[in-house]
């Protein structure tokens, strides 16, 4: 058995414990907290805020629990689990089996030709959603391409990085609008006004989120919590 598939297995392992392992006393109270003040964010929760699709989409995508599955060596360092419910607008109510395409940049920062990393998944029953992945790497755009953009919105040129982030399109359901998005990572340089993509809106509190890291004997692990929230209406919700 070669080193990738060692990964895999601890990574699947890893997986299964996450749901099993018991909660102690601490975590109790830590979750009984957390809910609390999701509950408190209820009143002033909103949809979540929509992205552009950008240049990568593709509107073939393969049924994926695990993205960018051929970068095996990667996983023991960069192995990212995403998870979360889609909601409602209502902000309380699941919306189950509601499928979610994504894609992403592999470690390189690359798209074209990244090792199938794109891929859909769907929520559960109790509008659930799961998937392991490793944390995408950051792009620099060409010159000429950030000069065009610049030009096209009469704004000056800044940086020609983009933060690291995942693109979400998620298709409504019972009487809700789809919706495109992108997810990024807290602590990025280049989020808000140093995103190179004017039109994006990497600036929006409810697009970022903050990992949280474990580490174990054959490698590390980041996971982070991603809520979606739907919009009535018909229709595509596109940034």
């Amino acid at each position: 058995m070669n080193v990738g598939h060692l990964s895999y297995l601890f990574f699947l392992v890893l997986l299964i414990l996450l749901d099993l392992i018991p909660l102690n006393e601490s975590q109790r109270r830590a979750r009984g907290r957390r809910t609390n003040r999701r509950r408190s964010r209820i009143t002033r929760c909103r949809p979540t805020t929509a992205d552009i699709y950008g240049p990568y989409y593709r509107p073939s995508f393969p049924k994926l629990h695990r993205l960018c599955s051929p970068d095996a060596s990667r996983y023991r360092q960069h192995a990212l689990i995403v998870s979360g419910y889609v909601y409602e607008r209502n902000c309380r109510t699941p919306i189950p089996r509601a499928r979610l395409e994504i894609w992403q940049a592999d470690r390189r920062g690359k798209y074209e030709g990244a090792a199938r990393c794109r891929g859909y998944v769907q929520t559960n029953n109790n509008g659930y959603y799961r998937f392991l992945t490793v944390h995408p790497g950051k792009y620099q755009v060409s010159y000429a391409e950030a000069q065009r953009v610049a030009q096209m919105y009469n704004r000056p040129m800044g940086h020609r990085w983009r933060p690291a982030h995942i693109h979400f399109k998620v298709n409504g359901r019972r009487g809700h609008k789809s919706l495109v998005s992108q997810m990024y990572f807290a602590g990025d340089a280049h989020l808000g006004r140093n995103d190179t993509c004017i039109v994006c809106n990497s600036e929006y509190s409810d697009l970022v989120v903050r990992p949280k890291r474990s580490c174990r004997r054959n490698g590390c692990v980041s996971y982070v919590n991603f809520n979606i929230v739907l919009e009535r209406g018909n229709g595509l919700n596109l940034g």
